[in-house]
């Protein structure tokens, strides 16, 4: 991921929980950018 996307990803499309796990939820982002996030740990996982 290219050093700008990760200080700007852009503004938020869609948030998504992902079914049978209500710990991680996907956010896409305008500049094309998803991140699977852990609201357990609160990061990134991918």
């Amino acid at each position: 991921v290219p050093e700008d996307y990760k200080k700007n990803p852009g503004a938020v499309e869609a948030i998504a929980e992902q079914p049978g796990h209500p710990d991680s939820i996907l956010i896409g982002y305008n500049r094309g950018l998803m991140v699977l996030w852990n609201k357990a740990t609160p990061g990134a996982q991918q």
